[in-house]
């Protein structure tokens, strides 16, 4: 089930005592995925607890990019620590 990125973003800070969320919505990401222009549009939901910065994201179009599988499909789950 997923959620919205609202809500999703509200969890995950309380749940790490983190400084409130914000939401961005309909962010476009111009770019070059496997040697093809690009656009991806997402939802981005943040929180800060202390020092870390949790990023959620939420793609809104089906442009191939790293946050799809080699089908298409969505993917969930952790993309990267940094």
């Amino acid at each position: 089930m997923w959620l919205p990125i609202s809500t999703a973003a509200s969890r995950a800070g309380a749940r790490h005592d983190a400084v409130p969320s914000t939401v961005s919505r309909d962010v476009r990401l111009d770019g070059c995925y496997l040697g093809e222009a690009a656009t991806v549009t997402i939802d981005v939901g943040l929180s800060y607890p202390g020092n870390l910065q949790i990023e959620l994201i939420h793609v809104t179009n089906d442009a191939p990019s790293p946050y799809r599988d080699m089908h298409g499909q969505p993917l969930a789950g952790l993309h990267h620590v940094a």
